[in-house]
């Protein structure tokens, strides 16, 4: 199961206008240059971003699109969730993915979402979430791209949507 929340075209717009923001200040401010080492770019942000406005039209929350050199501090939402949107569309189970687990906030709990990039559609699919602790418990270290990240797949969340 889970749910297809429909994002405008308009809040396709100021996902997108936000996102170059972000990449502008990195540029010109030292304090924000960590995005750019991190390799987020525009599109990146628009697909993390899209996941958050999926997750805040659900549960009727308001999408932070403050313009922060630090970031969101490892959560996204008043609720305590950090919601992480994957692309991957492939055989095989959606993954939860998290790069830093000891940096920033501890969230109260992730919350997967899925945006096909590819189909350059208007939905974000929100699968499920996992309390920080059973992520904790549950995840695998994977290397993509290099990097090692903490993984949790589809099967082992809490809860589905």
């Amino acid at each position: 199961m889970s749910k297809l929340i429909y994002i405008t075209n308009e809040e396709k717009k100021k996902i997108f206008s936000f996102a170059q923001k972000i990449i502008e200040d990195a540029h010109t401010n030292k304090k924000s240059s960590w995005k750019l080492r991190s390799n987020y770019n525009v599109k990146s942000i628009c697909i993390g971003t899209l996941g958050e406005y999926g997750y805040g039209k659900m549960t009727g929350q308001k999408v932070n699109m403050k313009l922060e050199s630090r970031g969101d501090g490892g959560i996204d939402f008043i609720d305590g969730a950090q919601v992480k949107t994957c692309t991957y569309n492939g055989i095989g189970k959606k993954e939860l993915k998290v790069n830093n687990l000891f940096g920033g906030k501890k969230p109260k709990k992730y919350v997967l979402a899925f945006y096909d990039s590819n189909a350059k559609n208007n939905f974000v699919t929100l699968i499920g979430e996992i309390s920080y602790e059973n992520f904790i418990n549950k995840k695998k270290i994977k290397t993509y791209n290099g990097k090692s990240v903490y993984v949790v797949d589809e099967t082992q969340l809490d809860k589905l949507y």
